[in-house]
């Protein structure tokens, strides 16, 4: 640790019962260290903060609040947008309905006959 100097030792225990340690600089930036860098720290007299992996805690656990609030946001904001076109092109296409299904009925028959050719042509390879 060349650049981090901790002034403050704590820890955490995740949920997996796992035991991480963390050390504080005058900066009040913290780092994760190894148990045998916290060990050593202990030894030479930098002090314990109880309430320092709290912190480091809590502060995942806001971050996770975070990100769960923008996945449902996510969601319902997809779901809205979608309710809208629907809306917007029922209301454009009311009283239309006869054009709308001549419509998509050329526009799938003159796909289906584009796939046709290219299909006929490339089995027959005279054009691909």
């Amino acid at each position: 640790m060349p650049f981090f100097v901790p002034i403050a030792i704590g820890a955490a225990t995740l949920a997996t019962g796992a035991v991480v340690y963390y050390g504080k600089d005058a900066l009040d930036n913290v780092e994760e260290i190894t148990e045998e860098t916290a060990k050593e720290l202990l030894d030479k007299g930098v002090p314990f903060v109880e309430g320092l992996g709290d912190d480091i805690a809590g502060t995942v656990g806001v971050l996770g609040s975070a990100s769960l609030e923008f996945v449902e946001g996510l969601g319902t904001a997809v779901f809205k947008g979608a309710e809208r076109t629907y809306d917007y092109l029922r209301g454009k296409l009311r009283g239309k309905e006869p054009d709308v299904i001549a419509g998509f009925t050329s526009a799938a028959l003159v796909i289906l006959a584009v796939v046709y050719v290219y299909q006929s042509a490339k089995s027959a390879q005279d054009a691909f």
